[in-house]
């Protein structure tokens, strides 16, 4: 027999208020409900991401039909397609445009890797200086000194030279100005900052 004292005991531990062990179904559908309001969270967030995404496209075609309109333009211009460095004709090579300038550190790297840039490349530089005074000077020296050069290896030496070193001539005011409006010109068309690549192809709608 059992002793009487020791069910006592035992009947005094069982909580009479512990819920009944749930059913399969019960738990079936609570695990269901709980599914179903995690994937309509996802789907939320997913229609939340693909808005913002759209937004983000239809801003940039945006800003790239502005900046397309104003390359256009310069090309138009033959004082203005002064202002463009041509590095490179090779008609297998696609050519990407480089908004850049001389004392941005992020785009002296880019200078770095010019070379190896035009084993795959033609470039097109145009100087949209950020900083200040002397960027201005330094973009005008390389633009003048670039036209005179007989060959791209001295364009790419003249490039070189002000990325890494201070202004050396006298830059006139007039030219100052006309760099100023240059640059205005392109962040108001939608440029957001420098070293920027952009395939010509998108710019002249080849």
């Amino acid at each position: 027999n059992i002793n009487t004292s020791i069910v006592r005991f035992l009947m005094t531990k069982v909580d009479k208020k512990a819920p009944a062990p749930k059913k399969y179904a019960d738990m079936k559908a609570e695990y269901e409900a709980q599914e179903k309001s995690k994937k309509e969270e996802i789907d939320a967030k997913l229609i939340s991401l693909n808005k913002n995404i759209h937004k983000t496209t239809e801003k940039y075609q945006e800003e790239l039909k502005i900046l397309k309109e104003n390359y256009e333009e310069f090309l138009k211009s033959q004082e203005d397609k002064k202002n463009i460095i041509v590095l490179g004709n090779d008609p297998k090579k696609e050519t990407m445009v480089l908004f850049t300038d001389p004392e941005c550190p992020f785009c002296r790297k880019e200078v770095e890797k010019l070379k190896d840039k035009l084993k795959q490349y033609n470039l097109r530089y145009i100087f949209t200086p950020v900083h200040g005074k002397s960027s201005l000077e330094k973009s005008i020296l390389i633009m003048k000194q670039t036209q005179k050069a007989k060959n791209i290896d001295e364009k790419i030496k003249i490039i070189k030279k002000y990325y890494s070193s201070g202004v050396d001539k006298k830059v006139s005011d007039k030219d100052i100005k006309a760099m100023d409006k240059q640059r205005n010109k392109y962040f108001s068309a939608g440029l957001r900052g420098v070293p920027y690549y952009i395939n010509e192809k998108e710019l002249v709608g080849q």
